[in-house]
């Protein structure tokens, strides 16, 4: 007899391999990968906005294929992202995105982290400026290569940002 622990450790492999082969499993192997790339999308939201929904899909599969959930919170999903998109071939030409990523899983931490929180980056490629201005839709940009820091904390519920400049 089986326990709980194997059999839904192989229902886990049939669902990302296909080796089930029944209908049932198939549904259910979708059900899973949307929950992921919902998942992601809502982890990642600058991400998602600043490379369009078809770009944002493709690469969420993909990174959902050769990352599922260790956990059924998805609220923490995607801890690998930002490291993803580093080694991600068509996010070359974006530099910026790993360390945008970074910082959306800054928020994502200090969002369900324990009171007081305090997180912080120091990022390349105007990345900080970049997060903050998709954040707040501040209506001017200046991007540069320039190295820059943000400082995210939850003093009392939200969450408050502070760009560091060199």
């Amino acid at each position: 007899m089986h326990d709980l622990g194997t059999f839904q450790r192989a229902f886990g492999r049939a669902l990302l391999d296909g080796s089930g082969g029944a209908l049932a499993v198939t549904i259910h192997r979708n059900t899973v990968m949307k929950g992921w790339l919902d998942a992601l999308r809502a982890n990642y939201p600058t991400i998602a906005q600043l490379v369009g929904d078809e770009w944002f899909d493709a690469c969420a599969l993909e990174y959902a294929r050769a990352h599922p959930a260790r956990s059924p919170v998805l609220a923490l999903y995607g801890e690998e992202f930002p490291a993803f998109l580093a080694t991600f071939a068509p996010a070359a030409e974006l530099p910026y995105l790993p360390d945008v990523a970074r910082i959306d899983r800054l928020w994502v931490e200090a969002h369900t982290a324990a009171d007081p929180v305090v997180r912080f980056a120091w990022v390349r490629h105007s990345a900080a400026t970049i997060w903050i201005h998709h954040r707040t839709g501040a209506s001017s940009l200046t991007v540069d290569d320039s190295e820059e820091g943000i400082l995210l904390t939850r003093p009392r519920g939200a969450i408050e940002y502070t760009l560091c400049k060199s």
